[in-house]
């Protein structure tokens, strides 16, 4: 769930905002930002419109000055989210910004809606047993494989539908927290497919819905027009008519979609989505180390992390730069993306 808030920024640290941006361009990196109670990294350019982008580890901020646009941006992360709860990680945003810019008129840009499934293949003929309100229509493939669908554009659209591959979107962004969040109704002989609503500005309004309360009261209606109304999958029969066509079981299924699951807390997704950077690290650094140990004449894991200790000592000391303090940059730098 994404929000926008109307308000204004405060010279004083509008002064400190334009301070840091600075700072952080000339250095090329972010840089330590304090707004709202906690600490934020800063970067040197903006959040799409928003001139001032802050990122911590529970999500992304947005700031401006500009009367064109709302002042503010919220992005909260989708650990987050899952970890403590739609309404609880609106919290964590609304309250300490209020706080900082006093008043502010929140309302919500987008909102997400997604069901996991196992035990449903996609192919590529089913195409035309969708039944949708979108004029554009996209079918996306692996060689042979049908990887998912799309229905409706991004620019301009009130609702888009997306249908994929869980897992192998897992794969390429490590979210291994995911496993997490499934528990014991994973079953990892099978796929999963997410069956997928996002919800823009206009699509919200066109619902009479504006405020996150307003938003999050209404999710089950929004599961309920999207998989409905809006899209649907259907059993062939001889009728030229498909509208008249039957829902498909498993289409039924998606729509009586509970839409919740148990939270699981900060620190188990945290773990989660560490596991899975270091498998996309791996690879990378499983070649670094391997022809490193070439040029120092080691073959064995082990002798190869000794020798690399001088190594990079040696480069601590000609960068002038603490390898403790490599790490402590990366580290926020992470929890900031």
């Amino acid at each position: 769930m994404y929000l926008s808030g109307k308000s204004q920024l405060p010279a004083s640290l509008k002064a400190d905002l334009e301070t840091a941006r600075a700072e952080a361009a000339g250095l090329g990196q972010a840089v330590d930002f304090e707004f709202a109670g906690r600490v934020w990294r800063l970067a040197g350019h903006g959040l799409l419109k928003w001139r001032y982008r802050l990122d911590s580890d529970v999500g992304l901020v947005g700031l401006t000055e500009s009367p064109s646009i709302p002042t503010v941006r919220v992005q909260p992360r989708a650990e987050l989210l899952h970890a403590i709860g739609p309404a609880d990680a609106i919290h964590v945003f609304t309250e300490p910004i209020e706080s900082a810019l006093e008043r502010v008129d929140w309302s919500v840009s987008r909102v997400d809606l997604h069901s996991d499934w196992q035990g449903w293949e996609l192919h590529r003929d089913m195409s035309d047993r969708f039944l949708s309100r979108a004029r554009a229509r996209s079918i996306y493939e692996n060689g042979d494989l049908c990887t998912g669908f799309t229905f409706g554009r991004r620019k301009g659209s009130r609702i888009t539908g997306r249908i994929y591959d869980k897992l192998a979107d897992i794969e390429v962004k490590g979210n291994d927290y995911w496993f997490d969040v499934w528990g014991e109704g994973f079953d990892p002989a099978l796929g999963v497919h997410r069956v997928e609503f996002e919800w823009g500005r206009a699509g919200l309004r066109s619902m009479q819905l504006r405020t996150p309360a307003q938003v999050l009261d209404a999710v089950g209606d929004l599961w309920r027009y999207s998989t409905e109304d809006w899209l649907s999958l259907r059993t062939s029969t001889a009728d030229a008519t498909r509208a008249r066509w039957p829902v498909a079981p498993e289409w039924l299924a998606i729509q009586q979609s509970a839409l919740n699951h148990d939270l699981l807390g900060i620190a188990r997704l945290k773990q989660g989505s560490s596991k899975g950077a270091l498998r996309l690290l791996t690879p990378l650094l499983n070649g670094c180390v391997a022809s490193a140990a070439v040029h120092l004449g080691t073959a064995d894991i082990l002798d190869t992390l000794n020798a690399l200790g001088p190594v990079l000592r040696g480069y601590e000391r000609t960068s002038g730069v603490p390898f403790g303090l490599r790490v402590d940059t990366k580290r926020r730098d992470r929890e900031a993306t």
